[in-house]
């Protein structure tokens, strides 16, 4: 794979993870019946109190 093809297939790979994630946090809005903007000042206010803790992608 030469590349330019490398970088191509690493780009189409982080626009799904980007896509699939988008897709997971307006559902996670819709169940709780708020906005996105809701979901993520709730999430935000969480994790700066302390309340959520950030998990880390150790898979590589």
């Amino acid at each position: 794979m030469s590349m330019k093809e490398d970088v191509e297939t690493k780009r189409q790979i982080n626009i799904k993870v980007d896509q699939e994630f988008f897709t997971r946090v307006k559902v996670k809005a819709a169940e709780k019946d708020i906005s996105l903007q809701q979901l993520v000042e709730e999430l935000l206010n969480g994790w700066l109190d302390g309340r959520f803790k950030v998990q880390q992608n150790r898979s590589k």
